[in-house]
């Protein structure tokens, strides 16, 4: 934990804090958010070493909370990592050099992602447990807005799977997201006006105010917490009061299109 475990007790405490904030980095606080008795004692990786060799290290499958060592060094690697070896990852590094097994599953990380043929992370994936060890997707109902040059299409509420590659995507800069309020958030590529894509929708803050504008397909979803959400169809209104579709820009000035004179999106007609 790069920002370091903080004690309330301790007479520097305020100060601690003050630097964890500033640093951005990730911190606990002492029996609030970390507990010493998250990470296992002796006598308990002890009693774990008995009941494998009991089993001859031999199991189907591993669950646990973390990753070993060497599967971190995959995951969080480079001068920017946020996550540190410490006593468990290296106790579950002693089992999985001498562990025969088929899927190791495990958590923490906030991602789903499939490590290598058998390391599993899941975050809000489910994965059958007879398989291949796939990650399978939640799906999410998103709103999208589709455009093509000359022709701007009606809103359409349609499920999707990929929420959290979504959120990976968003993180590493191959998609952009916009915050269109606390709720939800509007998804698209990245420079998509600059590059040219076609006009799609004028957004407005709640008050009415004019922000930016948005090119190319682009999905709404609800934002809560850390993760996306799915829209509903009480939502479909607002979203459309704060994006309003394009008809063209000409001497600065954005000219609009009612929403209701909007052809449906082709495919999702032929689908129909």
């Amino acid at each position: 934990m790069q920002g370091g475990i903080l004690d309330r007790e301790d007479a520097n405490y305020d100060d601690e804090l003050l630097k964890a904030l500033r640093s951005e980095l990730p911190f606990r606080i002492k029996h609030e958010s970390w507990w010493e008795e998250e990470l296992p004692n002796e006598k308990e990786m002890e009693e774990g070493r008995r009941n494998l060799a009991n089993c001859n290290y031999k199991v189907d499958y591993v669950i646990t909370h973390c990753c070993a060592t060497s599967i971190l060094d995959i995951l969080d690697r480079g001068p920017a990592r946020l996550f540190e070896p410490d006593v468990l990852t290296d106790y579950l590094q002693e089992i999985e050099d001498k562990l025969e097994y088929s899927y190791w599953y495990f958590g923490h990380y906030h991602m789903d992602r499939k490590i290598d043929a058998r390391h599993i992370l899941l975050y809000h994936a489910i994965v059958p447990l007879e398989g291949d060890g796939h990650v399978y997707e939640p799906a999410i109902r998103a709103y999208f807005l589709r455009a093509s040059y000359q022709v701007v299409y009606r809103g359409y509420l349609s499920e999707i799977r990929g929420s959290p590659r979504l959120q990976q995507e968003c993180s590493s800069g191959e998609v952009e997201s916009t915050a269109l309020n606390e709720e939800f958030m509007l998804l698209g590529g990245r420079d998509a006006v600059a590059l040219g894509k076609p006009l799609n929708r004028s957004f407005y803050d709640e008050d009415g105010k004019f922000v930016t504008v948005f090119a190319g397909d682009l999905l709404v979803l609800r934002y809560r917490g850390d993760t996306f959400a799915s829209v509903r169809e009480e939502d479909v209104e607002k979203i459309e009061s704060m994006l309003k579709p394009i008809d063209h820009i000409a001497g600065g000035t954005i000219f609009l299109k009612e929403a209701e004179t909007l052809p449906e999106w082709k495919e999702k007609a032929a689908t129909e």
